[in-house]
């Protein structure tokens, strides 16, 4: 068997290959993760809305949408069909509603609640089913 040659040189060139290796490609990149993971955090609210009739469904999801963009003053998205737009002879519409952190959570669900309670007190839309996800 030969000996293996430990010299202080090569386990300096080796340590520093690691730790560069580390640096560059590890650290760095979770680094610049995190930070965009704080810039850009948004709470997000999915409201999915269901029922039989296509039409009936349409024109409740657009009621809704509208009604959602002028009291909330946030980001509304859609009405949007999912990929999967009909489950169990029901047809599925999503509404996204995203909230900055800089916005107060208590006052925008009292006024995501007093809309939805509107949208049931409509008799065309009261067979409408509404489900709110947060965070989904």
């Amino acid at each position: 068997m030969k000996p293996v040659n430990n010299n202080i040189s090569t386990l300096f060139i080796q340590y520093f290959l690691l730790v560069s290796l580390f640096t560059f490609c590890i650290y760095k990149p979770l680094l610049a993760q995190e930070s965009a993971k704080e810039e850009d955090f948004f709470k997000i609210l999915k409201v999915t809305l269901k029922h039989r009739d296509f039409e009936k469904l349409k024109e409740g999801s657009f009621w809704l949408f509208q009604v959602l963009q002028q009291n909330l003053k946030l980001p509304v998205l859609g009405p949007e069909e999912p990929a999967i737009n009909r489950i169990r002879n029901e047809y599925i519409r999503t509404i996204l509603i995203k909230i900055p952190q800089d916005v107060v959570l208590s006052s925008t669900k009292k006024t995501i609640q007093k809309i939805l309670n509107s949208f049931d007190a409509v008799a065309q839309y009261r067979a409408i089913k509404v489900t709110v996800n947060v965070d989904f």
